[in-house]
Order: structure tokens, then sequence, then C-alpha cells
């Protein structure tokens, strides 16, 4: 059923036992995460100690320990430890959030103003996400020229805002660095997303002359340049790449966002991202790329539209609701660590 490595030596036995040894403990870790989220559909302690479902569990494993060739009597006393663990441990969790109610805190990468539609729109989306996530956001905007990396690791996750020219494009550049190098969860939307792309292209793929035209206007190598065609503020088609991330959020091909701004990823340069772990997972009608993704990470996702506009409808958007909870969960690992 299961085939064993050709290993030549103790030495290799036990470096592919290590390995296995290492995805139980991850995939263990995983299992605490439901654990915890199931709490929140309990209505009493007595409820999560459900002695049915208990034995309903060690007796569904007995039948695996049969069917995969493993001692019953190992996996039956396995499970016993296991399942009194995390049903201490779902106890807990219920009786914290009852008593202290689920927050992240989030870094907001920009140069505020009010003025910016973007930036009002991005505080009242969080505020409309609680209804679906039940998380509260702390947030705090954080000025480009004075981005450091010691204070963004105080936060669960890191959000790009739009509008630039930024103050400090070093200051952005280092804060997605920080997010994409560390596994942080990471959006960035409109600008946020164009120097997303202009970090990755710099500092993975070594292209240091990749610019962004609204900054140097006879940049060697434009990643971004303008449209003239295109409007400032409209709502277009944009069409999700079948196995990327994004479209497991949308849970569809094809949706409708809102743009502001207008300028696009330099098609000349559009192959560079190819074979990389930076993914172009959206177009629009003209083929042009509209979000970029890295799955290997948590949660790192650039889009040119801006979902945080569905607050002036008065709507919570799905993509930031997946974005707050990725940044609960990446804290409640930092707290198991």
């Amino acid at each position: 059923m299961f085939e064993v490595k050709n290993c030549k030596n103790l030495k290799d036995i036990r470096k592919s036992i290590d390995v296995l040894d290492d995805k139980i403990v991850q995939l263990l870790a995983k299992r605490s995460l439901y654990v915890q989220e199931a709490a929140k559909f309990k209505k009493s302690l007595q409820e999560i100690k459900d002695a049915n479902r208990l034995k309903e569990i060690l007796e569904s494993k007995n039948e695996l320990a049969v069917k995969y060739g493993v001692a019953s009597t190992l996996i039956h006393d396995l499970y016993k430890i296991i399942l009194a663990h995390f049903v201490k441990e779902e106890q807990e969790e219920f009786e914290n959030q009852k008593n202290n109610p689920k927050t992240v805190k989030i870094a907001i990468i920009g140069d505020y103003n009010e003025k910016v539609t973007a930036h009002i729109s991005i505080e009242q989306a969080f505020s409309l996400s609680y209804s679906k996530t039940q998380i509260d956001v702390d947030f705090s905007w954080i000025d480009t020229r004075r981005v450091n990396i010691k204070h963004l690791k105080k936060f669960d996750a890191i959000w790009c805002a739009p509008s630039s020219p930024y103050q400090s494009m070093q200051g952005v550049l280092n804060a997605i660095n920080f997010a994409r190098t560390n596994n942080v969860p990471f959006l960035g939307t409109c600008a946020g997303y164009q120097y997303t792309a202009i970090e990755f292209a710099r500092n993975e793929l070594d292209y240091e002359n990749a610019e962004h035209q609204e900054v140097n206007k006879d940049a060697s190598m434009p990643l971004f340049t303008i449209l003239p065609s295109i409007t400032e503020e409209k709502e277009a088609d944009v069409f999700l790449s079948n196995n990327s991330f994004l479209k497991k959020i949308y849970n569809k091909q094809h949706i409708k966002e809102e743009f502001e701004g207008n300028y696009v990823l330099n098609s000349k340069y559009a192959h560079i991202f190819n074979n990389s772990a930076m993914t172009l997972v959206a177009m629009n009608k003209n083929k042009e790329v509209k979000a970029l993704e890295i799955k290997e990470n948590r949660f790192f996702i650039a889009t040119a539209f801006q979902p945080e506009r569905s607050a002036l409808k008065d709507k919570s958007h799905c993509l930031i609701e997946h974005f707050i909870s990725c940044a609960y969960e990446y804290k409640l690992l930092n707290k198991q660590s």
C-alpha cells in the first residue's frame, strides 16, 4: 500500500522518518486551528465534550488502522490522548471567545489622506467585515517615510494602500519585502499592487532597473506605464485564472470590480514572472494583468482593482474577509510558537 524510500543506511531512514514527523506535527497544528474555529459554533462547554462524537471518532480511526495495516491499539491509545487534548483546547477557546472577542492588528502602509476615497473605504471595509468574520480589526496607518521593520513585526497582517506616488517608495518596498519573505498575510490594492510587482522584480528576479513610469518617465525598464485611454474611475470585468487562490476565494471566474487610476503592467515585461513564485492571476478583456499572487505564502495577493470600494455600497467584500481571517490564523500560530 505504501512504498518505502530506498534508503542506503540508517541515516537515510532517520531522515525520512524526520520528514514524516514534521508533516504529522504540521497536520496537528492545522487540526488545532479547526478545533478553535469549532468552538464558536458550540453553545456550551458540555456540547464540546460530546461522548457520542468522541466514540464515533475512535471507531472510525480503528477502521482506518485496519485499512492501512497499523496496530489498532496504537491508533486507539494515540487518539484518546489527541482527543483529550483537543477537547480541553476547544473548551479553553470557548471560554476565551466568550470573554475575549477576536482581534487582529493590521498595518496599512500608505500616506493617509482623508480626501482619498480608497483610504476612507478601507476603514469602512474593516467594520463591515465583522458581521462575516466576527473579528475586530485594530488597524494603524503607517506613513511610508516611517516604515520600520521592527515595528511591523507587531502586526498580524499588512495592507499596502492605494494613492501614489508615495512619500517614500523605498519604505513601501521594504514593507512589501518584509511581508513576502516572512510569510505575513499581505494585501496590496491599486498602487499597492503595482509596487508589489516592482518589489518582486527587483529583489527576487534581479531586475534592479524595474521602475514605475509615474516616478521616472525615462526609466530604462518601466514595469508600469500609463494608458491615457483608461478613465480615472470605473467598474470593469475581470477574469480569474482557474487554479488561482483568488478564484478559490471568489468561488467564480468572472467578477466585476472597481478601479481608479490609469497605470498598467507593461505587457513587454509580463514574461519576467513566468515560472516564478509570483503568478499573474487576473486579466481584463484587453488581456491586461489585474492581479497577482504568491500561492506558496499563506496570503499574498495584490490587485489592480480596489475591493475596499465595496464599502461605499455598504457591502462586505470576500477578499477582505479572507485577508482578515488569515491574519487571525497567523496570530494564533504565532501564539503557539
